[in-house]
C-alpha cells in the first residue's frame, strides 16, 4: 500500500518477484484494488461486484491495474545469470477513481466459501 499512496495517478509501480509465493501476493493485492470494467458492472448485482472487485466497497480514491504480463528475463539473459530464470518484473499502474460513484459502497462481501461454493449436480432423468 506504501508505494500507491506515494504515486499520483497514472504513475507506475514497478515490483521485481523472484518466487511463486510473491507473485501471488502481487495478484492479491491487484485482484483487491483493481476497479470494476464497466461491461461488468452493467450485468452484475452490487452485492457481487463487491466480492469480485473489493475496492468498490472502500471510499479509497485511487485503484491499480496491471499495466501489461510479467516480464520474465530473456533465455540470453538467463545464460548470464542462472538467478534471473525465477524472476518476474510486475508493473502497476495508479489510476484515480471517484468513491462517491461506486454502486457498491458500504457493502461486505460475503464469506468466501459462500461466494465459491460448489453447485449442486442437476438430477438425472435417464436416457430416452
Amino acid at each position: 500500500h506504501g508505494a500507491m499512496e506515494c504515486l499520483k495517478p497514472g504513475g507506475r509501480c514497478v515490483v521485481l518477484s523472484y518466487t511463486r509465493k510473491e507473485a501471488v501476493f502481487i495478484k492479491r493485492f491487484l485482484r483487491e484494488h483493481e476497479d470494476v470494467d464497466m461491461r461488468f458492472a452493467s450485468i452484475m448485482t452490487p452485492h457481487r461486484l463487491a466480492e469480485l472487485y473489493p475496492v468498490l466497497a472502500t471510499d479509497r480514491p485511487w485503484a491499480c491495474r496491471q499495466a501489461c504480463q510479467p516480464i520474465r528475463a530473456s533465455a540470453e539473459e538467463c545464460d548470464r545469470n542462472p538467478r534471473a530464470r525465477r524472476a518476474s518484473l510486475h508493473v502497476l499502474v495508479k489510476e484515480h477513481r471517484d468513491a462517491s460513484q461506486t454502486p457498491c459502497s458500504g457493502l461486505k462481501p460475503r464469506a468466501e466459501p459462500l461466494q465459491f461454493r460448489k453447485p449442486a449436480p442437476l438430477p438425472f432423468e435417464g436416457c430416452s
